[in-house]
């Protein structure tokens, strides 16, 4: 049976939604969505991130209504905020790097809060769970362009909670020091996300509670 490949674009999010109807953002609306959320768009968490605004308000003459009621390309922000920050790097230029690094920082941000508070919404969507229960009974790879891991949550969840941990697992570090080959593998779902991605990484960090665990990729097989 040939092997099933899915890909997806940003546009696989928009059947997810959190408490207040606000859906995950695309490149084009990004503040539309943001500023729609009771937490971000707070006038406390918004004045944080003035740098932002000053920035767009300046280049694009858009002020935060603007950016509330309309679409605004967050890749042409990013890839001018690039540009001039090469530039003031080889000029040498130290305040205007520091103004445009913070304003990196301040923008992406606000782009991981927003994506971060729809973490838990796929269990609100009935579609969602049916991708991911598809994915994973299918055995697929899934290519994706997004930001986000909305994708690797339906699959986790899809997978079930795993029903037992391996007997050399306690949640906490061994007294000798020494961790497991089982617990290394070990996950709290049937799918083990990070031995799925296809890539080895530099180290991965272990499902215990507490104190973050962190093992040698090496022994992560």
């Amino acid at each position: 049976m040939p092997k099933v490949v899915y890909l997806f674009g940003a546009g696989i999010n928009r059947g997810i939604s959190d408490h207040d109807g606000v859906v995950p953002p695309l490149a084009t609306d990004l503040f539309v969505q943001a500023l729609k959320m009771s937490r971000l768009g707070d006038d406390h968490y918004l004045e944080k991130i003035t740098p932002v605004f000053k920035y767009i308000q300046k280049y694009w003459k858009l002020n935060r209504e603007d950016l509330e009621n309309n679409h605004f390309d967050l890749e042409a922000c990013y890839t001018l905020l690039e540009l001039q920050l090469n530039e003031a790097k080889a000029s040498g230029n130290h305040d205007d790097i520091v103004t445009l690094q913070d304003t990196v920082l301040k923008l992406t941000i606000l782009f991981a809060e927003t994506l971060q508070e729809f973490e838990h919404s796929i269990h609100n969507s009935n579609a969602f769970r049916i991708l991911g229960e598809i994915i994973y009974s299918e055995n697929a790879d899934v290519l994706t362009f997004n930001y986000d891991t909305l994708i690797e949550s339906a699959i986790e969840s899809a997978s079930r909670v795993s029903g037992s941990a391996p007997p050399t697992y306690r949640g906490r570090p061994h007294e000798s020091g020494e961790i497991s080959a089982e617990e290394i593998r070990y996950s709290h779902f049937n799918w083990n996300r990070p031995l799925s991605y296809g890539v080895k990484f530099d180290e991965v960090m272990l499902h215990r509670a507490g104190i973050s665990t962190y093992v040698d990729g090496e022994r992560f097989l």
